[in-house]
């Protein structure tokens, strides 16, 4: 290209808008980055759905995008020389103002059907703004007005707040009863076994003394004596029993079990 060619061509295409900046030294070597983007800009301004062919990577692409772009400009230029005609020019416009007639109606009745709509919501909120405020007034209307069975149910209140700080209190006295209970039925048991556990002492004591060989030939009196105080010891062992198992559910205290006990086996013993 020689230098009018590069300075029409880059004022052209500055006057067409192209919004990058072309110099007269752009083209003195093979720059198809540009030229492609230049082709492609002017067939979108000739066809915006226009769609060139071929790149600029090999030869082949830069030949197909060369010879796409001359053919679209050549059925440009054939289009515009072509003699207009006049009745189908206005069949046409006819067509597109009738057309944009039946787009004018539908958006009019669209809005005018969200017109009537907006109304119609306007009035429904104020039925309902109506209803609120009368339901606003019956409420403070029915929290002024006293019921006759308001002083009954405020007396009812009082008598159950009061059965259940009695009912409370007796809970908790039956439990701490209970807990007394459980403690005096182990230190029952607990006093009957030592109780047990002397007397079966006594009873090996005087086995023991029973099976010496010296006090066996020596004294009969003593041995007997031996017996008696084993065959009391096992008496004495059976009465205790005896007694835990009719005291198991009384209300007596340790001292109170075991009174009247302690003589009765001091009584064996010293026998």
């Amino acid at each position: 290209m020689s230098y009018r060619d590069l300075r029409n061509f880059s004022e052209a295409m500055r006057d067409l808008g192209f919004p990058h900046h072309i110099s007269l030294e752009s083209f003195r070597t093979p720059n198809w980055e540009l030229l492609e983007v230049c082709l492609r800009w002017l067939a979108a301004r000739v066809e915006p759905d226009a769609v060139l062919a071929g790149g600029r990577e090999t030869l082949e692409q830069r030949v197909a995008l060369v010879i796409h772009a001359i053919e679209l400009f050549e059925i440009r230029d054939r289009a515009l020389s072509r003699p207009l005609d006049m009745r189908a020019i206005e069949t046409a416009l006819t067509r597109a103002v009738t057309s944009v007639g039946e787009r004018v109606a539908v958006v009019s009745e669209q809005i005018d059907s969200v017109a009537a709509s907006e109304s119609a919501l306007d009035a429904k909120l104020e039925r309902r703004r109506a209803d609120l405020q009368r339901a606003e007034k019956r409420l403070l209307t029915v929290q002024k007005i006293k019921p006759a069975y308001q002083g009954e149910l405020t007396s009812l209140e009082e008598q159950i707040e009061e059965l259940w700080e009695q009912y409370e209190l007796r809970y908790r006295c039956v439990e701490a009863l209970k807990h007394q209970l459980s403690l005096l039925e182990k230190a029952q048991s607990e006093a009957a076994e030592e109780q047990q556990a002397a007397v079966m002492q006594l009873i090996h004591k005087y086995e023991a003394e029973d099976l010496l060989p010296g006090k066996l030939d020596h004294s009969g009196a003593s041995g007997s004596e031996s017996r008696a105080g084993f065959l009391a010891g096992r008496d004495s062992l059976d009465d205790i029993r005896d007694e835990d198992d009719s005291q198991s559910d009384s209300d007596f205290s340790d001292t109170e079990l075991f009174a009247g006990n302690e003589p009765k086996s001091r009584h064996d013993n010293d026998a």
